[in-house]
């Protein structure tokens, strides 16, 4: 079962639970001077639902009585949960909570039951879905500047290679920063990611950059440069980079 709890400025005297298909949507507005009841009741809700995964959306907005921040809550009774703090002000604070429900309305029933899995997929798949942005990002120039040998005339080739290699050694430490956030996201996943958006081990398999194979995993400015430009397939990176989109794509907007 998943569970979204959210504490905002509902114009209800109790907590609200609306059902959403076989999942629960519990809307309170506790104050920030009743912390203590604010976290029973969460811990007492949760005992009825011992294998839940959770999130917990609080106002973080000291203009509000409503307010709370991240370490006044303390979540006993469950193993899989994430608060999220959230606010509308500018600058915004994950404003996507506000999909789920009309910041604009204090009615508990403007909750919109179609947004509940978007609003989930997007918090409980957040790392993974900075993760692929962030391999996209560093390494979609690569597979150009990799595709570009292809059309290069050969009189012009080794100026061409000088400049993927200029911009190689200006990328090298974001390819780094990069496959290392890969590698401790899917160290971590057994402990951060709920189980829907773990990497099989195939799945690892198939997302390692080519030259983190074949026993070598360092990945130097020397090894990428021959790797990109010795090559005889001009689309390697294209081809794993697609690779990639594909398997993160399919565990964070999940086909079923």
């Amino acid at each position: 079962m998943k569970i979204i709890f959210i504490n905002w400025r509902w114009n209800i005297q109790q907590p609200q639970e609306i059902l959403v298909e076989s999942d629960l949507v519990i809307a309170s507005s506790f104050e920030r001077n009743n912390a203590d009841k604010f976290n029973s009741f969460i811990n007492e809700k949760l005992s009825t639902y011992p294998k839940a995964s959770v999130l917990v959306f609080i106002h973080a907005d000291d203009d509000n009585a409503v307010c709370f921040n991240e370490d006044k809550i303390r979540i006993n009774n469950c193993d899989q949960y994430k608060v999220i703090e959230f606010f509308g002000k500018e600058p915004k604070k994950n404003p996507n909570v506000y999909e789920l429900f009309d910041q604009y309305s204090t009615d508990r029933h403007v909750i919109t039951p179609a947004k509940f899995g978007p609003v989930w997929n997007y918090f409980w798949g957040k790392d993974l879905h900075d993760l692929l942005y962030g391999l996209i990002s560093t390494f979609l120039p690569l597979a150009i500047d990799q595709q570009g040998l292809s059309r290069t005339n050969e009189s012009n080739r080794s100026e061409y290679i000088q400049e993927i290699c200029d911009d190689l050694g200006k990328a090298l430490e974001t390819i780094h920063n990069v496959l290392e956030n890969k590698k401790q996201i899917i160290n971590t996943q057994e402990e951060n990611l709920l189980e829907d958006y773990r990497l099989t081990q195939e799945q690892i398999a198939s997302i390692a950059f080519p030259l983190e194979c074949n026993g070598n995993s360092e990945v130097t400015l020397e090894r990428l440069k021959k790797y990109i430009t010795n090559n005889d397939d001009h689309n390697t990176i294209a081809k794993w980079l697609n690779k990639v989109v594909v398997i993160i794509n399919e565990k964070i907007y999940p086909s079923k």
